[in-house]
């Protein structure tokens, strides 16, 4: 079947997004926290990342923080911990950074399991210990920012794979700057002469590619909160962090 240039990646995103919130990973480890492992495994190893940069921001040294981030899974996989989570808990990324927190002041107190009032408590100076060994509000950031871009990182895989998968993978090498927006981005006409399509050919194309780049972004992020609300919300959150997002 003969296809048009970029119909593999079409514009629409709420296409793609009709009925996926019921199926997404969050909700499926809130929903049923005993057989949730596949989708809490999927979420946690993309977050591994921004939790070494969370640690490192805190001070800790590569290698601790490598050591701390596994104990930590080891610790969210328990089902007496997870069983507590609640729906209202709303955003994946919330929970992770509270309950890494919790983890430390655990790990410093000796304990082994996390308890939902560590993070109220206080050092021997009445300083709260979440800031203490947490690392305060400058780590907070570093860890949505890096949330952020871990995201972006998966959509981006995951729209090459499809660009990659149709007769325009040649286009790929000089996509991602174009989606970007980046000012020093190739011009269409220059991508045209390499990949042998004429510029406005090469813009619809970029176009099509956009929409779709956009409909992942909405996608992933469903996956890591409970409703549509919340998706929102996170969206404008991680364009004020950046001033621009995506």
């Amino acid at each position: 079947m003969t296809t048009q240039p970029g119909s593999e990646c079409n514009d629409r995103p709420e296409r793609a997004r009709a009925g996926s919130f019921a199926a997404t990973q969050w909700s499926v480890v809130l929903r049923a926290q005993k057989d949730s492992q596949a989708a809490l495994n999927t979420l946690f190893g993309q977050y591994r990342q921004p939790l070494l940069v969370y640690l490192r921001s805190c001070g800790r040294t590569p290698h601790d923080a490598e050591d701390i981030v596994q104990g930590f899974y080891l610790t969210l996989l328990r089902r007496d911990f997870l069983k507590n989570v609640a729906q209202e808990k709303g955003r994946f990324r919330t929970f992770l950074l509270r309950a890494i927190k919790r983890y430390l002041i655990d790990l410093h107190r000796g304990d082994r399991a996390p308890r939902a009032e560590s993070l109220d408590e206080t050092d021997a100076d009445g300083r709260s210990l979440q800031d203490t060994l947490g690392g305060g509000t400058t780590a907070d950031v570093e860890f949505d920012k890096a949330c952020a871009q871990a995201l972006l990182a998966q959509v981006l895989r995951r729209l090459e794979a499809e660009v990659r998968r149709t007769r325009h993978a040649a286009l790929w090498p000089e996509l991602e700057s174009v989606l970007m927006k980046d000012a020093q981005a190739t011009a269409y006409r220059e991508i045209g002469a390499k990949i042998g399509m004429a510029e406005g050919a090469v813009k619809v194309l970029i176009h099509r590619i956009r929409g779709r780049f956009y409909g992942l972004v909405q996608e992933e992020v469903l996956q890591t909160v409970v409703n549509e609300a919340d998706a929102q919300e996170e969206l404008r959150y991680f364009t004020r962090l950046f001033g621009r997002w995506p």
